[in-house]
């Protein structure tokens, strides 16, 4: 009740300027049709999907086109399965409250209503999650980890109170973690495509699902791939029937051709922004950060920062997986281990690979850190109902420390949204407190890397896998 009586006053208020774009995106499903929510510039409907118009699209030729709701004119830039929910709360506004689909806080209500039925159904999954680990009659930890994503203040504001979309990507990419804990890898990719067609930051899991599956054969590897494939294909399905295919690519593609180096994120290129703006603009080191573009950085031969993030999150991904694959084989291990302390070293390669997607990539925007910490608070749950007490409190507090870092990042940019005087000021005795943020939060990825790969060293040394890591 506490958390269901901290999200309602939240839901009628503006939120981010993201909302209003929710709105152009259910307004044009509803009234213009789903297949059609995808404009090309200068075209009726988009062209054929060939091979050649993919190129024009690569080259920048075919163009997303924009669509406008309430003077706000935006292109469709997330996947199918989220235009898809938007299309039904379209039809459900239009319907039950404004036929004539006016402006209102009744649909900022009916926008964010369905984060906080995603958040009490991700409560929910933990506690299943973490009840199933501890036994019967053994359920206070499952409890506990449930309402410390139910009542967490960030989780909150991220959702009802600003109105980011979050909550939905996150329900299926956690369910993909909760299948993997319990041997359910089909379910678990098919759960994985389904967030990847709400939000393209599910791609970022993606290598981590890989390399927890290989172990298991490439035949069983084929098999996962093919269902989130299946997934994926019946959201595209409304499209490839309308023959407007070629549009979602070109609106896709919008969200892949963001020119930021961080976008608001607390991350490493927001210190390098910092440092750009302090040193080659000469505003000194009380300067107040702006988004800087990645494209002026290139145009003026300095270097190209997006090759080097997209770089860095690639080198990432492979040393990780060589570490993780390292520690396996030193364990001799045919399966993932029931032991506590091993299982959660596995699967902590989910989070930690989207951890450093936030940090590493550019164009990361102050909110795509939020799914991180669900993943990390679930590994905290099995971690303390499988008697890992040390492993349990190092999780614990990862999640506290980037429960702050998130919430207070949301809170320094956007306060409480449109409309809702600033709680926080930005600027503390002359200095933007955000970089101050971010430099907590590249210490907080680098010491957390650190303990991972420390500890998957510590399962090598122990092959039988037992103890507290």
């Amino acid at each position: 009740m506490l958390g269901l009586v901290l999200r309602v006053p939240g839901l009628p208020l503006r939120g981010t300027a993201d909302v209003p774009v929710w709105k152009v995106w259910a307004y044009t499903a509803v009234t213009r049709g789903l297949a059609q929510v995808y404009p090309i510039v200068g075209r009726s409907r988009p062209p054929p999907l060939t091979l050649h118009n993919l190129e024009l699209v690569n080259q920048g030729v075919l163009l997303a086109g924009n669509n406008s709701y309430n003077r706000v004119s935006v292109p469709t830039d997330y996947p199918p399965g989220m235009l898809a929910l938007l299309t039904g709360l379209g039809w459900i506004y239009q319907g039950l409250i404004a036929p004539d689909f006016a402006d209102s806080a009744a649909f900022n209500i009916v926008l964010k209503a369905p984060l906080v039925v995603a958040d009490a159904a991700a409560a929910w999954l933990l506690f299943a999650l973490v009840r199933r680990r501890s036994g019967p009659g053994r359920s206070t930890v499952a409890w506990i980890t449930a309402l410390a994503y139910w009542c967490n203040p960030t989780v909150i504001v991220a959702g009802s109170v600003l109105g980011y979309l979050d909550a939905l990507f996150i329900l299926p990419l956690l369910g993909a973690l909760a299948a993997q804990a319990v041997d359910r890898w089909g379910v678990g990719w098919a759960a994985w495509g389904l967030a990847w067609m709400l939000k393209l930051q599910g791609a970022f899991v993606g290598p981590a699902l890989a390399i927890l599956s290989l172990p298991r054969g490439l035949p069983r590897l084929a098999g996962y791939a093919t269902a989130a494939l299946a997934v994926i294909g019946l959201c595209w399905s409304p499209f490839l029937a309308g023959g407007t295919t070629l549009g979602v690519v070109a609106g896709m593609r919008v969200n892949t051709q963001e020119d930021y180096l961080s976008a608001n994120q607390a991350n490493l290129w927001w210190l390098w922004s910092y440092f750009w703006e302090w040193h080659a603009e000469g505003k000194g080191p009380g300067v107040r950060v702006a988004i800087v573009p990645s494209s002026m950085i290139r145009e003026q031969g300095i270097a190209d920062l997006d090759a080097w993030g997209i770089g860095l999150f690639l080198a990432f991904v492979v040393i990780t997986g060589a570490i993780w694959a390292w520690g396996w084989r030193g364990t001799r291990r045919v399966t993932l281990p029931s032991t506590p302390s091993l299982r959660v070293a596995d699967l902590a390669l989910v989070p930690l690979q989207l951890y450093a997607a936030t940090m590493l990539l550019p164009s990361i925007h102050e909110n795509h850190l939020m799914p991180v910490l669900p993943l990390i608070l679930a590994l905290a749950g099995l971690a303390a109902a499988g008697a890992a007490p040390g492993l349990a409190r190092r999780l614990t507090i990862l999640y506290a420390a980037l429960t702050v870092i998130v919430g207070l990042n949301l809170v320094l940019f956007y306060g409480f949204g449109k409309g809702v005087p600033a709680p926080l000021p930005r600027l503390v005795f002359g200095f933007d407190s955000t970089v101050a943020l971010a430099a907590v939060n590249v210490g907080l990825f680098a010491v957390t890397v650190a303990v991972w790969g420390v500890g998957m060293g510590a399962t090598r040394a122990t092959p039988q896998g037992h103890g507290d890591r």
